[in-house]
C-alpha cells in the first residue's frame, strides 16, 4: 500500500511516503480522516506523503473537502 522512497531536490534529501490510491474507488469520511491523522503523523516527523494514481471521482472529493491542499498527488510511473 505505502512506500518510503527519498528524492532530492535542490540538493536537499527528503523523505516521502508514497500510497498507492490505484484500487481506491471512493472514500469515506472515516477515509479521509485516516489520511489526514497519517498526514499530520508523518509531517511531525519531517515525512512527505504522496497519494498516488487517485481516480478521479475520489479525486473531486479532496477537491470537495479542500483536502487537495494537504496532499501532494502523483502516478506510480513519476516515483520510480
Amino acid at each position: 500500500m505505502a512506500e518510503l522512497g527519498q528524492t532530492t531536490a535542490a540538493g536537499r534529501a527528503e523523505t516521502y511516503l508514497f500510497v498507492d490510491m490505484s484500487e481506491i474507488a471512493r472514500i469515506t469520511s472515516e477515509g479521509l480522516n485516516e489520511l489526514i491523522s497519517l498526514n499530520s503523523e508523518a509531517r511531525s516527523r519531517g515525512v512527505f506523503i504522496q497519494l498516488l494514481d487517485v481516480c478521479p471521482t475520489v479525486r473531486d472529493v479532496f477537491k470537495l473537502t479542500r483536502l487537495e491542499r494537504m496532499f501532494e498527488f502523483g502516478t506510480i510511473a513519476s516515483t520510480e
